[in-house]
């Protein structure tokens, strides 16, 4: 009989297919040496059966003998962007090539609940952790109280802890690339905006940006990102219409995210703004949709695939009580038809 709850046990299994209990947890738990012989024609009854009877393995028991699964935690902003969401997918597959599972913990601007996040998924037994958020503004000593001695752990992009692993995204190279297009193909007014932050990430694009622009004048534009809200990203945009670029004249955008240079090409356009013929514009993450704006938005990729397999490497390399070869990805600028001569 199955137990009370309706859960369904390896006795209910046995019982279905007629064979020992035994047989069956050598089938469904992988038991090894203490695994009792089953023909093939046998164990393919007993998977049917715990498929027919939507078995669920207990996965604490399984670990008490022995035959633990292979975890691995990511911590992750809740209100992080596509790209991060990416990059947790492509995670998933790198690890699971490796024969991990993934366990995701969540939260937001707050690292001491990001650190709870972080010992929760060493309870649930990970072997070790890949952060992909941490660069909150004003938050290094903070970072450093909860992280600082943390073990078995590797951020996305330098935390700023002495001896603690990273991965880093180079930037700097690809803005600079996609400013350096616009200027060739006869933009001479370039404006950047940029979250109004003092996050490494901000400092590097602004970092590329000045790179890009030799010696022509410098316009940024700094704001508070909104978030999953379409209508403040529109008056956002046309606020910038009316109060940066008309007045500054610029024939250039680079923007920090995908998402506000598609907003900003929709009201450029419904102006009448011709793009890329009076203004050209960039956006960052290489995201999907790119491709299907018109004209297609060019854009900065992060290199998700390349990121991905750098932070496991490092982390298998720590695992494996190795000091973590330093890694640097590069970003891409990828031109499309929102810039001239593409």
């Amino acid at each position: 009989m199955r137990q009370q709850n309706g859960k369904v046990r390896l006795a209910d299994i046995a019982a279905e297919v007629g064979v020992s209990v035994m047989s069956v947890a050598s089938v469904v738990n992988s038991a090894g040496k203490n695994s009792v012989k089953v023909s093939e024609a046998t164990a393919r009854r007993i998977l049917e059966a715990c498929k027919r009877l939507n078995y669920q393995p207990n996965m604490n028991a399984r670990a008490l003998r022995g035959t633990p699964l292979k975890l691995i935690g990511v911590l992750v902003d809740s209100q992080a962007g596509q790209a991060v969401r990416l990059l947790v997918s492509e995670l998933e597959r790198v690890t699971a090539a490796e024969g991990y599972l993934l366990l995701v913990a969540q939260a937001h601007d707050n690292i001491e609940q990001l650190y709870k996040a972080y010992q929760v998924l060493l309870q649930h037994g990970v072997s070790g952790v890949i952060c992909l958020s941490h660069d909150y503004p004003n938050g290094h000593d903070e970072l450093e109280k909860y992280f600082g001695n943390a073990e078995k752990i590797v951020f996305l992009a330098d935390p700023g802890l002495e001896g603690q692993p990273f991965v880093a995204l180079d930037r700097i190279s690809a803005v600079s690339a996609a400013v350096s297009a616009m200027r060739e193909n006869g933009s001479d007014r370039i404006g950047l905006c940029i979250a109004d932050d003092n996050l490494n990430y901000s400092v590097a694009v602004v970092e590329g940006y000045r790179k890009g622009l030799a010696c022509l004048p410098e316009y940024i534009y700094r704001y508070t990102p909104p978030f999953c809200d379409a209508a403040a990203i529109e008056r956002l945009m046309c606020g910038m219409i009316d109060g940066f670029i008309l007045p500054n004249g610029l024939n250039g955008i680079i923007g920090m995210n995908d998402y506000c240079i598609a907003a900003l090409l929709q009201q450029l356009t419904g102006r009448g703004i011709r793009v890329p013929g009076e203004i050209q514009l960039c956006g960052y993450d290489n995201e999907l949709f790119c491709n299907f704006t018109v004209p297609a938005l060019s854009s900065i990729s992060g290199n998700i695939r390349g990121r991905a397999d750098a932070l496991l490497r490092t982390l298998l390399e720590l695992l494996e009580g190795k000091k973590p070869e330093k890694r640097i990805v590069k970003a891409e600028f990828i031109p499309r038809g929102s810039m001239r001569n593409v």
